[in-house]
């Protein structure tokens, strides 16, 4: 659960499956082809305990349509997946001298999952020095995705979370300062930076109705005083709805503005997928 690397992404969350081909030209990401299909309200739920996946046969029908998108032949690919917000306990920590980073994430996050701490998958995300992002996701979770794109003709290269990649592309970009939101469909997560450096994390569920906006401005103002501000230094929104959330949040006296677009010329939805654009 590390920055994207690869050429075959597929991403999974609520709304539908995005898919990805992309490589790497001079340090950068270069996006070769994208599709999306959408998927019918309840046949992903993204949870922490699962089951996520409740219709085999619509996610075999979405894996077979964004194949299609791609031109790729699903039983020659394989492919990297990127796992939703909300499926994972995530947590900034400060790194103890002398002591291993996966064993210190899982010695942290165990007491606070909900299923027994030998079930976790454990990733670690340097954010900067003696400091970490850590991550757990259900073993059990990992593998329903697993399952689902194996049953469609896809082998399974590696496996990422869409929060932590999108968060590496926002470290590696100069400096950055204020608060980020990174949204999924149904949960997102909050960063806070200090003079480039990443200081409060926060991962909250989502709610994309009419009074998101007001929401999520105290969310926003709450995370900077975390982070010891006064006010929002500044403020950046990516991911699915960022440009008409940051309508909404101006609205509710946040200034903001979207993230950057992976490209231009990309397919329907591609140019706001968190995961990608934030780190190319």
């Amino acid at each position: 659960m590390v920055p994207l690397e690869g050429r075959l992404f597929l991403a999974f969350d609520s709304a539908g499956i995005c898919g990805a081909r992309v490589s790497r030209v001079v340090g950068r990401l270069r996006l070769r082809a994208a599709g999306y299909a959408a998927l019918v309200p309840g046949v992903l739920r993204p949870g922490a305990l699962g089951p996520n996946l409740n219709d085999p046969q619509a996610l075999a029908s979405a894996l077979a349509e964004v194949s299609a998108r791609l031109e790729s032949r699903a039983a020659a690919s394989r492919a990297c997946l990127v796992l939703p917000h909300g499926v994972a306990r995530i947590q900034l920590l400060e790194l103890p001298r002398r002591v291993q980073p996966d064993e210190f994430a899982r010695f942290r996050l165990a007491p606070s999952l909900p299923y027994p701490p030998g079930e976790a998958v454990v990733g670690v995300l340097p954010v900067g020095r003696r400091r970490i992002v850590a991550s757990a996701v259900r073993r059990q979770v990992v593998q329903e995705y697993e399952h689902a794109v194996g049953a469609a003709g896809i082998s399974v290269e590696s496996v990422y979370l869409a929060p932590l990649s999108a968060l590496a592309g926002l470290l590696r970009a100069k400096r950055p300062d204020g608060v980020a939101v990174l949204l999924g469909d149904e949960s997102l997560l909050l960063a806070a930076f200090a003079g480039g450096r990443l200081v409060v994390l926060r991962s909250r569920r989502r709610e994309a109705d009419a009074d998101e906006a007001r929401r999520l401005v105290l969310e926003v103002r709450r995370t900077a005083r975390l982070a010891g501000a006064t006010t929002v230094a500044s403020l950046r929104v990516f991911g699915i709805g960022a440009r008409e959330l940051c309508v909404g949040l101006r609205a509710a006296g946040e200034a903001c503005q979207p993230g950057p677009s992976v490209a231009a010329q990309v397919p329907e939805r591609a140019a706001e997928w968190t995961w990608l654009g934030a780190a190319s």
